[in-house]
């Protein structure tokens, strides 16, 4: 699993590299968070070998994201 751009961590944004209009470029952790756990969840023989861009794929299963908490959907997908 890969993300498809920077990650929005604390560290990052402290930085200030995030300049507005960059946010097609930026990813919430939550993305990653939910991306792995679709494919942790999944059986084995479906994934294994799959290359999936985080985002991407969760857009290709229709997976929604959640909070880190899994509480609240974050990112709507899917019926």
């Amino acid at each position: 699993m890969a993300p498809v751009g920077a990650i929005l961590t604390p560290g990052v944004d402290a930085l200030g590299v995030i300049q507005p209009g960059m946010e097609a470029y930026v990813e919430a952790v939550e993305h990653i968070a939910e991306a792995a756990l679709a494919l942790v969840s999944a059986p084995p023989r479906t994934m294994t070998g799959k290359i999936a861009f985080s985002y991407m794929f969760l857009d290709e299963i229709a997976r929604s994201t959640r909070t880190l908490d899994g509480k609240t959907v974050m990112t709507a997908r899917g019926a």
